[in-house]
């Protein structure tokens, strides 16, 4: 949810908070009632989806950075044992490729250093007798291996937490439309119908409609736009 979606849905919760309040003035005109009960429902669905949207990026994402680190910690001490056997062999093709350090790998792009792990485990398999006595097992190589697995696999569960989030984030936008339909074309009617008994509480209603803190404020006869809600 961004700043100005904020904003207005703590319009809407003073707004709703206003109306439940008086519940005997709501009931005594025909439907309206019903429309402050269907405004609370958006609500409540704006915030569940609002819940998503955060979900979906951040459980992922934390995911996606666990296991790189996971990774990079299994990845170094292979790494240094294939360049200090490719030292001790004069091979210049393996030293060149088990160079590295950590601040290296971590300035990688995702499927570079998911790449590169996998290549790395499958050339320490190639060397595993050479690099095993320097404390490489077939377990460790293994291991990274699976890492490297582990790490792909989370880069993809995070792209597909973006598409999950981009979803929730349009329905919840269209939810803010609805927000703003409904209380454009038939809560302020609604309050119209109330103004000549009860001035104060009309007042009141237009003094909890004002969207706070964005540096907009709406004239009564000024209706919120909906697409607002999108921006």
């Amino acid at each position: 949810m961004n700043k100005r979606q904020e904003n207005k849905l703590t319009m809407y919760e003073g707004l709703l908070a206003l109306l439940q309040d008086n519940g005997d003035r709501i009931r005594s005109i025909n439907g309206f009632a019903d429309a402050v009960t269907k405004l609370s429902g958006i609500m409540d669905e704006i915030r569940t989806k609002s819940i998503e949207v955060d979900e979906a990026a951040a459980g992922k994402t934390s995911g996606k950075y666990s296991a790189q680190d996971a990774l990079i910690e299994c990845l170094l001490p292979v790494c240094s044992a294939l360049y200090l056997f490719g030292r001790k062999e004069s091979n210049n093709k393996i030293m060149e490729r088990a160079s590295t350090t950590e601040s290296r790998l971590r300035n990688l792009r995702d499927s570079e250093l998911a790449t590169y792990g996998s290549a790395m485990a499958e050339m320490a398999a190639e060397n595993a007798q050479g690099i095993s006595v320097i404390g490489i097992s077939t377990e460790k190589i293994e291991e990274l291996k699976s890492k490297a697995e582990a790490y792909t696999s989370s880069i993809g569960a995070r792209e597909s937490s973006i598409a999950d989030r981009k979803g929730a984030r349009e329905t919840m936008n269209g939810l803010f439309g609805k927000a703003d339909e409904l209380i454009n074309e038939e809560i302020d009617h609604y309050i119209e119908l109330i103004r000549p008994s009860e001035t104060e509480f009309y007042n009141k209603y237009y003094a909890a409609r004002v969207i706070k803190d964005i540096g907009i404020r709406h004239r009564h006869d000024e209706p919120v736009s909906a697409a607002t809600a999108a921006e």
